[in-house]
């Protein structure tokens, strides 16, 4: 459950551009640097366009479990461009 909310959270700021843009007009790469501190501090960035409504996990998860759902998000990534590539 932890995994699908914060992935739903991140998932849009990775999905199809490594390049975003913040709601300050920034641009940043959606490294997993930028993963790491979306998920442990999701209010330290917002993408334009979104709602700060995900909730932080700093506290919640530990590093293992951050970089398991970093792994995750990753692997949700790579399975959108093997279906976007087949079609």
């Amino acid at each position: 459950m932890l995994a699908v909310a914060v992935a739903a959270g991140v998932i849009a700021v990775v999905d199809g551009a490594p390049q975003v843009t913040l709601d300050d007009g920034a641009t940043v790469t959606a490294d997993e640097s930028y993963l790491r501190e979306s998920i442990l501090m999701s209010q330290a960035k917002t993408v334009k366009g979104y709602e700060r409504l995900m909730p932080t996990f700093q506290g919640l998860v530990n590093e293992e479990g951050v970089a398991a759902l970093i792994e995750y998000i990753k692997s949700m990534q790579a399975a959108g461009n093997r279906v976007a590539s087949a079609q």
